[in-house]
């Protein structure tokens, strides 16, 4: 720990930024985040951000480590200098670097994760919304990793959904969706960031149901990429929570046992409010139950 934080100590900025990344990849434990804390970790790391940018990033993620899934450490941090250290991150999401409003973001939702009454306040967590969808549009890593940032935040929360459906985020990730390939992470991504929009809100569902996304989603059930398969299974798992798909799923199940057998689709309307019909949704999942991924038969 001495040598730890001599190094946080050192006037070289390669060594700093050297101890922060240590920092993120080391600690592991919530022992190693107490010690770590008790140590004044945490506020050494704020006086850094005021560093060059690699360093300030490198503290970033050193500071969510720190935190992550430790209300103690949450609770100290955010009360930290009379919340001086928690507005210091918030500024953060404002940054010039994409990069930067990333791990600010990511710093915050592992602080509302940890210590939700720390971070009541709707007003940043709508900013936390606002930016990781304007981040979408960035290339490279920072926009392949904000879809899932969005997703960790709005996880099993029903006012968090609403608010990012409030923000129009369905659109906005369909939207990208559709003007992109499907052969990239953050196609992945946007996918699992929409099945969690659709977790829990019908407007959500009801939205991509109805929108053009609806038709990519279900050619990705078919794409060669295991991942793109589970996350295209994720999004339509959840839209099949509608009370509509829900009627459709009861129907067919009575009578749909393999996908080589044939079924009677005849008198059968199409139930949901836009283009997932019943013979277009089903088929190809139920042929993903003898999916060679177990990871896609699960779903």
């Amino acid at each position: 720990m001495d040598f730890l934080l001599s190094l946080l100590d050192s006037e070289n900025e390669n060594v700093t930024e050297l101890a922060a990344n240590i920092i993120s990849y080391s600690c592991n434990s919530n022992t190693e985040q107490l010690a770590l804390c008790g140590a004044g970790v945490p506020q050494k790391l704020v006086s850094l951000f005021g560093g060059s940018m690699n360093l300030r990033d490198a503290c970033l993620e050193s500071m969510t480590a720190v935190i992550r899934n430790n209300w103690e450490v949450a609770s100290r941090f955010a009360s930290m200098d009379h919340g001086k250290a928690f507005r210091s991150i918030v500024a953060l999401i404002h940054d010039r670097s994409p990069r930067t409003r990333l791990l600010a973001c990511l710093c915050l939702i592992a602080l509302g994760h940890a210590s939700p009454c720390h971070f009541p306040d709707r007003q940043n967590k709508t900013k936390l919304i606002l930016v990781l969808l304007e981040l979408i549009e960035e290339p490279g890593h920072v926009g392949d990793e904000a879809p899932l940032a969005l997703t960790t935040l709005i996880k099993d929360s029903v006012e968090l959904q609403k608010q990012a459906f409030s923000t129009n985020a369905v659109a906005k990730l369909s939207n990208h969706l559709l003007a992109n390939t499907l052969e990239t992470r953050r196609a992945v991504t946007i996918l699992l960031a929409l099945a969690e929009l659709c977790s829990k809100q019908e407007e959500s569902r009801s939205q991509l149901m109805s929108g053009q996304v609806s038709t990519l989603i279900l050619d990705a059930l078919k794409h060669d990429c295991v991942d793109i398969r589970v996350a295209a299974c994720s999004c339509l798992k959840n839209i099949s929570r509608s009370s509509k798909v829900r009627i459709m799923l009861l129907y067919i199940s009575t009578f749909y046992v393999h996908p080589n057998d044939s079924i009677n689709l005849v008198n059968l309307q199409v139930l949901s409010a836009g283009r997932l019909s019943c013979d277009t949704v089903i088929a190809p999942l139920v042929q993903l139950l003898y999916d060679s991924s177990t990871s896609v038969q699960v779903m």
